[in-house]
């Protein structure tokens, strides 16, 4: 756990990628890092890890339950094919897109700050292949897991290549069309084919940076 956190106040690597590689719960990753920050800074507790050290007796166990089944995974893909790992990469990058989304209708309070105060409904098609996605675009990702989808709002930061982007990831507010950005920040990078649509900012909160999209998300699995 104490490695995870380490790699994250280090900005090696993000929060998602964190619990994954050291196979943990997100949440309990982020809630952990959350209570470590309310009695000391990500530096101290950096400094702090650098004096004490990590492998207590628990994270020895957890390390070598999480070597022994990255282990037995390994054996099992070896008995792969490369056509097979080839077909379920392949069906990891499907995506099936929506053509329409509609404008939310939802009302903003006076703290808002409009950024377009267009009252026009409008609505608009997904992201097509020759689309422009550039720096400081609002994106709507897929994601698949398992049998599941799931959606990321977030900002394009970097354009890495023409077709692939580092992206910072917003979070939902309940089941509204309002967004935040976390207090660990969550960067990764993706694909242009993994981008649902691009949206639109509708206003932004003067008091804690709350966006809101014009967008209704109802039907979709957004985080």
């Amino acid at each position: 756990m104490k490695e995870a956190i380490l790699n994250i106040f280090n900005k090696n690597m993000s929060l998602r990628a964190a619990a994954q590689d050291f196979n943990l719960k997100r949440s309990t990753l982020q809630s952990r890092i959350k209570n470590i920050l309310k009695s000391m800074t990500a530096e101290e507790f950096v400094q702090k890890y650098d004096d004490d050290g990590y492998d207590s007796e628990t994270e020895k166990k957890g390390k070598v339950k999480a070597e022994k089944k990255n282990g037995k995974l390994k054996r099992n893909n070896d008995h792969l094919s490369s056509d097979t790992t080839a077909e379920i990469k392949k069906a990891k990058i499907q995506r099936i897109k929506k053509k329409v989304f509609e404008e939310s209708s939802s009302s903003e309070s006076e703290n808002d700050i409009h950024l377009d105060d267009s009252g026009d409904n409008e609505s608009f098609e997904s992201l097509q292949d020759d689309d422009e996605v550039n720096i400081n675009s609002y994106i709507l990702v897929k994601f698949l897991v398992k049998t599941a989808s799931i959606y990321y709002v977030g900002i394009v930061v970097d354009n890495i290549s023409d077709k692939k982007f580092k992206v910072k990831y917003l979070r939902r507010r309940g089941n509204s069309n309002k967004f935040y950005f976390p207090q660990i920040e969550d960067i990764e990078t993706c694909e242009q084919s993994d981008i649902y649509a691009k949206l639109r900012i509708y206003s932004k909160a003067r008091r804690d940076s709350t966006l809101t999209f014009y967008h209704n998300f109802e039907g979709i699995n957004v985080k």
